[in-house]
């Protein structure tokens, strides 16, 4: 069995959710395969949810979106991919390379005696002209050294004849073999490497801050999405109990009928209204059923995840926290202080400033230090050694780069200046943010006491309206029209509660506190 399934006993945000087959295994196999098969199908459905686990809360809802959401997912590997970046480009710079090389050489008779070919046998060298992408160090970008066997005509002696082999006889060894290693090292005398690791480091917390805000975001979207399917819920429960009160009111009009004290066609209106009412309950079940997959989605689990969500039956019973107690200007200090959006903005400020002093840089000098080995078990004559290395020192410095550094400098201030437009842009529009959620919860807090003694009332309308009709004092249209207004503020107050819910929510995502 493999999925999950939502069961809520309720009490407002607490809703939990269980494991339910989501692949159904009807093939007849042995326990082994059977057991095999599972174990593959659960590491294949890259669910949230575990065999285990069980959602009692909104927040357990958060962090299991946490764990498994495709955003968060690519938002890792972008940081990963940053790193990698990173450690391509200064790597080499950073750290000491080396390189090794290995050739082997068929020497002539001729070649040998003379350290090169003979008359007639040149070394030929190719070069490929068409580089491989994706590579380092494309194929062919090394020469390629021919090196064939020397053939030369001779005259005297006994005649011509091919000289085949070596002119001082066998104490050189024509199989010539080498092996070369250089090792080099940057030496960071101006201070330009440990400029760009500092950009590159920033580059890294800039982007971990923007996993943090698409966690953030992802969030804040579970918490919308789980009180939105509750208030879904509720509104069930309304439609529920306004049929079952135009069904009572379809009662009373035919014994009303019985009785002579009405005509026939106020059980014709009654009968309407009930049909209305029942498409109105099939429409808020089926709405009930959309926000149950919206919070599937939202989730990361499957679409198709069973809900089972209870919300309470009566608005009344629908439980709300506290109002906050924080000042607008203390919870916008305390965002721009947590908020990812502002650190992140800090952070680029900063590395522009880096990024300045980087470009600066371009007409500093450089030094690089390299070590090279050789090694050749047989040299060619006798007086070459085998092992032979060599330590280099190496300084360069341009004198005249045609403006490059000065053009990129006056770019990179540019960049500096549009940095620091960016975070101040980001610190308005954050403290914009705060002042709007808080007046939100304020309004739906407001909302919540106003649409209770609105309930309150119409509720007591309903019931005088009834009297009324029973009592032949009033007719059916008032009845309908009270039942409509009561019909109303239940709606209104279940709006008022569950638009404080999210209004807090946003309120929390906007100030960093999650």
């Amino acid at each position: 069995m493999i999925g999950a399934k939502f069961v809520q006993s309720f009490s407002v945000s607490n809703v939990v959710i269980e494991r339910i087959p989501l692949v159904r295994w009807k093939v007849t196999m042995s326990r082994p395969y059977a057991l095999i098969a599972a174990s593959l199908s659960l590491v294949t459905l890259a669910s949230p949810i575990h065999a285990a686990d069980v959602i009692s809360s909104v927040d357990q809802a958060v962090a299991a979106a946490l764990e498994k959401h495709p955003d968060i997912r690519l938002a890792s590997e972008s940081l990963r991919k940053t790193k990698n970046t990173i450690t391509q480009v200064l790597g080499p710079a950073k750290s000491p390379t080396l390189r090794a090389t290995a050739s082997y050489t068929r020497l002539s008779g001729l070649g040998a005696a003379f350290g090169g070919g003979g008359a007639g046998g040149a070394t030929g060298t190719i070069q490929n002209p068409f580089p491989i992408g994706l590579q380092i160090q494309p194929p062919g970008s090394v020469p390629i050294n021919l090196a064939g066997p020397t053939r030369s005509r001779q005259t005297g002696g006994g005649g011509t004849g091919d000289t085949g082999g070596n002119v001082f006889g066998s104490n050189i060894d024509l199989n010539q073999n080498s092996v070369q290693m250089s090792l080099t090292q940057l030496v960071d005398v101006t201070g330009t490497i440990r400029l760009a690791d500092y950009i590159g480091d920033t580059q890294v917390l800039i982007v971990e801050q923007d996993i943090l805000r698409t966690k953030d975001t992802i969030a804040l979207s579970v918490r919308n999405q789980w009180y939105v399917t509750l208030r879904a819920d509720s509104l069930v429960h309304i439609a529920a109990a306004n049929l079952d009160r135009s069904k009572a009111q379809l009662a009373v009009a035919e014994a009303q009928l019985r009785n002579g004290v009405v005509a026939a066609y106020d059980v014709l209106r009654a009968k309407t209204q009930v049909a209305n009412d029942q498409q109105q309950l099939t429409t808020a079940r089926n709405q009930a059923q959309i926000q149950r997959t919206s919070l599937a989605l939202a989730i990361g689990v499957e679409p198709t995840t069973e809900f089972k969500l209870t919300a309470p039956t009566k608005p009344d019973d629908i439980a709300i926290p506290a109002l906050p107690t924080a000042s607008v200007k203390d919870l916008v200090m305390f965002a721009q202080k947590h908020r990812p959006e502002a650190i992140a903005a800090g952070l680029s400020t900063k590395m522009a400033s880096h990024n300045t002093r980087y470009q600066k840089g371009g007409m500093n000098g450089s030094v690089a230090v390299s070590l090279n080995g050789n090694y050749n078990p047989s040299p060619a004559l006798v007086a070459n050694q085998q092992a032979t290395g060599s330590l280099t020192l190496v300084f360069q410095k341009p004198i005249l780069d045609g403006g490059v550094t000065r053009a990129t400098t006056d770019s990179v201030h540019a960049d500096e200046r549009r940095a620091a437009i960016q975070a101040d842009q980001f610190a308005r529009g954050i403290e914009t943010e705060v002042i709007q959620a808080h007046i939100a919860v304020l309004d739906a807090h407001e909302r919540i006491a106003t649409s209770a003694a609105g309930l309150n009332e119409a509720r007591e309308a309903f019931r005088l309206a009834g009297v009324r009709y029973r009592e032949g004092v009033d007719t059916q249209v008032a009845v309908y029209d009270a039942q409509a207004a009561l019909t109303q503020a239940e709606t209104n107050a279940v709006n008022s509660k569950y638009d404080y819910f999210i209004a807090l929510a946003q309120l929390d995502r906007v100030t960093g506190k999650h």
